[in-house]
C-alpha cells in the first residue's frame, strides 16, 4: 500500500512489496513535504497491510491510496478530515469500511493535523477472512463478491474507545517474529468484529443529540483536553468552559460520540494505558498509580482488579 502525495513527493507507506514467502514486515519512515512532514509506520502480515499516518499539515493535503488489483481498506480518521473520493467523508473519531474496485482511493485532508489508521486487504484475503459473512455485513460482501464500490456505512460510524484501545495495541505492541504475526491477525479480526458492533449500532434508532459539525469538533477537544490531564482532570463544568460548550451539551455529546460518560471514558483509558505501563515499562505499580492521576494505590490496585480480574503487581510479574 502507497500513500502518493499528488503534485509533489511520492509518500511510500510500504516501501516495498514483500516476498511471496514473506508472513511479516514493519517499517517506520518520515517523508518531508512542504504541507508538513508525514511520519508513518506500517506492518505487513499475510498479505494484509497496516498503517498508522501522522501529519501536522499547513495545507490541505491530497493523497492516493494505491494498490494493484482491488482491495477492501478499514479507514479510521484519528484526527482532522478526511475526504474520500469526493463523496464519503470521516471527522475525527470516525471510521468505515471501503471497497474499491479499481484499487485506489483519493483521500483529501484539510484540517491542521492529519492522523489515521487504515487496514487494507486483498479482495480474496477479505473473502477468505469473512467465507462465513457475518449478517451484518452481508450486503457488504455481497457488493464485493458481485465487484461493486462500496462502503458499509451511509454514515460515518464514531470510533469509541475498545476500537481506539486496539489500535494502540497495534502501535505498542513490542512482540516480534511469530507472535508479532499471531498478534497483529487477532488484532485485525477484533477490529472486524468491532467494526460489526458499530454498524449494528448505528441501524438502530436513535435521536442524534449533536446536529452541527462545531458540536462534535467540541466534543473531541473536550476530549483531547481530558486525556492531556488525566492526572488532575478537570470537573464537568470546568471542561465544558474549557471546550466552549454547556455542561449538559458535554455530557450528551460525548456520550453520544463514545457511547461512555467523560468519567467513565477516563477512568477506562487511565486503566488501558495502566496495563501498558505494566507490560512494557520498568515503572513501578506506585509510579504508574500517581502518574495517571489516582488519588492512592490502594485505590488504583482495586479499579484496576475490578477490569481485569488480577491484581497490578500479578501483572508486572507476567
Amino acid at each position: 500500500m502507497h500513500f502518493d502525495v499528488t503534485g509533489n513527493v511520492v509518500v511510500s507507506l510500504f516501501t516495498a512489496e514483500a516476498p511471496a514467502t514473506a508472513r511479516l514486515r514493519t517499517a517506520t519512515v518520515e517523508t518531508p513535504h512542504p504541507a508538513g512532514p508525514l511520519q508513518s509506520t506500517t506492518w505487513q502480515s499475510d498479505g494484509i497491510n497496516i498503517a498508522h499516518l501522522r501529519a501536522p499539515l499547513t495545507a490541505p493535503l491530497h493523497l492516493l491510496l494505491s494498490e494493484h488489483g482491488e482491495a477492501i481498506t478499514l479507514l479510521f480518521n484519528l484526527r482532522g478530515k478526511l475526504h474520500i473520493n469526493g463523496n464519503h467523508e470521516l471527522a475525527g473519531s470516525q471510521h468505515n469500511l471501503f471497497y474499491h474496485t479499481a484499487g485506489n482511493a483519493t483521500l483529501h485532508a484539510e484540517a491542521l493535523h492529519l492522523e489515521l489508521f487504515a487496514v487494507l486487504f486483498p479482495k480474496q484475503k477479505f473473502l477468505q477472512l469473512l467465507s462465513e459473512c457475518p449478517d451484518e455485513l452481508q450486503n457488504f460482501c455481497e457488493q464485493v463478491n458481485t465487484g461493486s464500490s462500496a462502503a458499509l456505512s451511509a454514515t460515518p460510524l464514531n470510533t469509541n474507545l475498545q476500537v481506539q484501545t486496539v489500535i494502540n495495541s497495534i502501535r505498542q505492541s513490542t512482540f516480534t517474529g511469530g507472535l508479532q504475526h499471531l498478534f497483529l491477525n487477532a488484532k485485525v479480526m477484533e477490529l472486524l468484529v468491532l467494526l460489526t458492533e458499530s454498524y449494528t449500532r448505528s441501524k438502530q434508532p436513535q435521536s442524534l443529540y449533536l446536529k452541527k459539525e462545531y458540536d462534535r469538533e467540541r466534543i473531541l477537544f473536550a476530549r483531547d483536553y481530558l486525556l492531556k490531564n488525566m492526572d488532575y482532570p478537570p470537573t464537568l463544568t470546568e471542561l465544558a468552559n474549557i471546550a466552549g460548550i454547556n455542561v449538559f451539551k458535554l455530557k450528551r455529546g460525548f456520550k453520544e460520540t463514545f457511547g461512555q460518560t467523560v468519567f467513565e471514558y477516563l477512568a477506562e483509558t487511565r486503566l488501558e494505558l495502566a496495563k501498558n505501563d505494566l507490560l512494557h515499562t520498568d515503572k513501578s505499580v506506585t509510579e504508574i498509580a500517581f502518574e495517571l492521576g489516582y488519588s492512592s494505590l490502594q485505590h488504583f490496585s482495586g479499579a484496576f482488579k475490578k477490569r481485569f480480574g488480577v491484581a497490578p503487581g500479578g501483572v508486572k510479574g507476567q
